[in-house]
């Protein structure tokens, strides 16, 4: 799967508005407008229906009518796409990027939201027993990146004579491309150039426009999957707002972002401090789930690939997302949480039920699988614990905002989320009695 980017194509119902005196909010670079307000209302309802009804295996409603594919096409045309670009980035957003980083190898975005959260007792997915490792490999992670959310490029225009130059640049990108092709990356490198000789000409000139130059450069790096880069410069990008008393939400997510391609990074400290501070000092920013989205699955990829994440480091985010200020976005990310949360219980019930059911005598008899077993277990009783948590916070959300038939079918499909939540609880004391024996 290939991501690729969101662009001027989805933002081009945005008004060509100033966003006050901040050069490094989201605003700033993502203008606000009422027809990108519908866009979003349209997305959270695609995505309450598409997630719950969908990620249970399409069984779970009659309201369903057709293949996973529909609804990845649904969110993907919403957000400006066709055909198969659709489908992809509307599987993408939904989770169809977070289960095929893990040791279950790359899956298509269909493959996973039809079989990672149909609850079955079996072995659906294949699970890589014997070649999964828990080495980081950065050069993996950022491959996999290209299968999960990102930012799109900014669509604000006006800014220093050096950004609109660059502005001009990004418009020859090809939309219907992944950013990685070598049209766009070549666009991308000229406007990076670009920025950088400005950046060294203009370093006198007024605060804010530096600001957002290097704002800028840091959402370009983090573009072309550059996360070494794209932290440091959105450190610099901190730094220097803060001494020159601006806002810095943008490039304070950027870094959150791209501090989790470190080796060893402190997820605590980067999600509690950089991520939290992001959100919720910009809680009307319209691209607030698709960074969630962004965050999440990367996080899910250190949780799956080498173990840095853990269950509490999920549980952090989740937490990030039933703030009250947020309460304009609660359903769709507790929803995309939600999702996470019973892709990584089925990954969990998965490793359990390929080890034990191996008829590899080497694999059955192995210490080392043997304490992964118990892992395992101890995982999935912590991702139900949590889970039902946050699941209880989404029942108990206002949809009082919807008209009579968005009521109706977001009832009828959190219902099918409290089924699924109770078909895994139940699940644990066959897991448990697997492992025993």
């Amino acid at each position: 799967m290939k991501r690729v980017i969101l662009l001027v194509m989805i933002f081009s119902v945005f008004s060509n508005v100033n966003a006050a005196t901040e050069y490094a909010t989201f605003e700033s670079f993502y203008t606000e407008s009422l027809g990108w307000g519908a866009v979003i209302n349209a997305l959270i309802g695609a995505a309450i229906v598409g997630a719950i009804v969908y990620f249970s295996g399409g069984l779970a409603s009659p309201l369903v009518a057709g293949s996973t594919s529909v609804i990845g096409s649904t969110i993907g045309n919403i957000l400006g796409y066709s055909g198969a670009v659709a489908t992809k980035t509307g599987l993408a957003f939904l989770g169809g990027g977070a289960i095929a980083s893990g040791g279950f190898g790359m899956l298509g975005g269909a493959v996973v939201i039809t079989t990672a959260l149909e609850f079955s007792t079996g072995l659906m997915l294949g699970y890589a027993i014997e070649t999964h490792t828990a080495n980081y490999n950065q050069a993996a992670f950022i491959e996999h990146s290209k299968n999960m959310m990102n930012l799109p490029l900014p669509v604000q225009k006006e800014g220093s004579h050096a950004y609109e130059a660059a502005m001009v640049i990004l418009q020859k990108i090809d939309k219907e491309q992944p950013i990685v092709s070598p049209n766009n990356k070549l666009l991308l490198k000229q406007a990076l150039d670009a920025n950088e000789r400005s950046l060294n000409e203009e370093w006198q000139n007024v605060a804010g426009k530096r600001l957002q130059l290097l704002t800028f450069k840091c959402l370009l790096y983090s573009s072309v999957d550059d996360y070494s880069h794209a932290k440091e410069t959105a450190e610099k990008a901190i730094i220097y707002a803060k001494q020159q008393g601006y806002k810095y939400n943008l490039p304070e997510f950027i870094y959150a972002l791209s501090s989790l391609y470190e080796e060893k990074p402190n997820i605590t400290k980067i999600t509690q401090s950089y991520l939290k501070e992001s959100i919720l000092g910009e809680p009307d920013n319209l691209l607030l789930p698709v960074a969630m989205t962004a965050y999440l699955d990367r996080l899910l990829y250190r949780y799956t690939s080498d173990n840095m994440a853990t269950e509490e480091h999920i549980k952090q985010v989740a937490l990030i997302a039933t703030h009250p200020t947020l309460q304009k976005y609660s359903i769709i990310n507790l929803s995309i949480i939600m999702v996470r949360y019973f892709t990584l219980l089925k990954l969990q019930q998965q490793n359990i039920t390929a080890i034990v059911t191996s008829t590899n005598d080497t694999i059955r008899n192995s210490p080392q699988f043997s304490k992964k077993l118990k892992t395992s277990l101890t995982a999935y009783a912590q991702l139900l614990k949590d889970g039902r948590e946050i699941l209880n916070i989404l029942l108990h959300q206002s949809i009082d905002h919807m008209n009579d038939e968005q009521r109706r079918k977001t009832e009828a499909e959190l219902r099918q989320f409290r089924s699924l939540m109770n078909e895994y609880e139940k699940d644990e004391k066959r897991l448990i009695t697997l492992v025993t024996n």
